[in-house]
């Protein structure tokens, strides 16, 4: 504190049972740990007499600087009342404050989330979040009611209304009826309801609140939040911390934009899970139907699916704890459609499963490209893959039927991987036939066969050989 001027008027009995007071202060330069503050300027006038406090406080604050937010101004009125030698203590406040603005630190841990997300549609809606907060932020207001008790160790914040608004007057941000407590054995519990809002922010409205069996409730809406083709939303979810800490939660989420390597149109995710400090997070304990506009990858889109995958027995979809991040999850068949390029695709499968950190592996493959009179299909009975930069893996027993090509491709065997758009098959192993109604040529083997495709190209190169002598013809 560089400097602080405190004017007392002090009165008491002559048993001194009794005090009074008025205090003026001017205080310059307040170094704390929480923050900065230049100018503490006001007045507190109390009595205290047979262990009884009451007072009144005026109080006017400038330049509040930390490293989450400040503000240039902030004011309290009200009163303080402490009984029993302060072992019970009241606050009362009305506040308001201006021009209230993120801290540096906030701001930099917003940056580099949108840095750490780049190609992904969270990168440009955490943009325009950052962008909204800077621009109401010269002129905004800051005003609410507070009352503040202490019993003991038993803190209790009781908020009947708080709003911030921007410096066009729009409402940011808005508490009412919300309650802070710590007279839980489990820790503190909250309850009340926001509203957030305003022009390039999200539109959140929420409600917590103690239910009958005593866990406390979270209701959560997020309007659909956009920046150019990214958009998210989340039109409900409830989140309920049980007794021990724990919490569970179910609500619908809703993304379109990029999600790295893949984009989406009108994706709706339903959640479910739960979260303790014993367990970590658990998503997806049961099967759940997420369904999609479109699904881009690369050249290939797909159009509008539902998809439902479910969970081992006894796990969830996804977990992550001490030992990292886990998925496993199954679907009993795929049916999709959509585009390769300037071509039709369908795709069809059997059974399908995922493991992560491990493989995928899919049954019974069917795929068409191409015009249906004119299409080239492909067939695999199994097919398996690691994750990886690349994706990849093996195939088995694979039959390729390509329209332009009167030849067909049977019991192929090989490797595979997808990166950059381009599908390559190596190392494979199969067997050539003439499709012409008057066989050319006897049935031929090949080794080593390559394919790739690339741009709604396929390029395929294979030494045909005897099967008898293994000759090339």
């Amino acid at each position: 504190m560089r400097q602080a001027d405190i004017d007392v008027t002090l009165s008491a009995d002559s048993a001194l049972s009794g005090v009074e007071a008025a205090l003026d202060l001017a205080i310059r330069q307040l170094a704390l740990d929480a923050g900065d503050v230049e100018e503490i300027n006001g007045d507190l006038r109390f009595q205290w007499r047979d262990d009884l406090f009451n007072g009144q406080y005026d109080l006017s604050v400038s330049e509040v600087v930390s490293s989450q937010i400040s503000l240039s101004s902030i004011a309290a009125q009200g009163s303080i009342r402490g009984l029993d030698g302060f072992e019970r203590l009241e606050v009362e406040a009305d506040l308001s404050g201006s021009d209230l603005s993120l801290g540096t630190q906030l701001d930099k841990t917003l940056a580099g989330h949108q840095t750490n997300s780049t190609n992904t549609l969270f990168s440009p809606l955490i943009g325009k979040l950052r962008d909204g907060l800077k621009r109401h932020q010269r002129g905004s207001t800051v005003s609410g009611q507070l009352t503040a008790r202490q019993t003991g160790k038993v803190t209790s914040i009781v908020v009947p209304s708080a709003t911030v608004r921007g410096s066009a007057g729009q409402e940011l941000l808005s508490l009412s009826r919300a309650q802070f407590s710590t007279a839980w054995a489990n820790g503190p519990r909250v309850a009340g309801n926001l509203r957030m809002g305003g022009d390039g922010l999200p539109n959140v409205q929420g409600r917590m609140e103690q239910r009958a069996n005593g866990n406390l409730a979270l209701q959560l809406a997020v309007a659909e939040y956009r920046a150019g083709d990214n958009a998210i939303a989340l039109p409900q979810l409830t989140i309920e911390q049980t007794s021990d800490g724990s919490s569970q939660f179910t609500g619908l989420l809703s993304v379109s934009g990029d999600l790295g390597a893949v984009k989406v149109n009108d994706l709706e995710l339903p959640l479910s899970g739960g979260w303790s400090a014993r367990n970590g997070l658990s998503l997806w304990p049961n099967c759940t139907a997420a369904r999609f506009g479109t699904l881009q990858m690369a050249s290939l889109t797909l159009e509008q699916r539902e998809l439902t995958l479910c969970p081992p027995k006894g796990i969830p979809i996804v977990a992550m704890n001490d030992a990292g991040l886990q998925i496993a999850a199954g679907t009993p068949e795929l049916n999709l459609s959509g585009m390769l390029g300037q071509s039709p695709i369908t795709v069809q499968t059997g059974a399908i499963g995922l493991a992560y950190p491990g493989v995928m592996s899919a049954q019974d493959i069917a795929i068409e490209l191409g015009p249906q009179d004119t299409a080239s299909r492909f067939t695999l009975s199994q097919l398996n893959a690691s994750f990886g930069e690349a994706i990849g893996g093996n195939f088995e027993q694979a039959t390729v039927l390509m329209e332009q090509v009167p030849l067909d491709i049977v019991d192929a065997a090989g490797n595979w991987s997808f990166a950059d758009g381009i599908l390559t098959l190596t190392d494979g192993n199969l067997g050539v036939l003439d499709r012409a109604e008057e066989d050319r040529f006897e049935p031929l083997n090949a080794r080593d066969a390559t394919l790739i495709l690339a741009d709604n190209l396929i390029t395929a190169r294979a030494d045909l050989r005897s099967p008898d002598s293994d000759r090339i013809v």
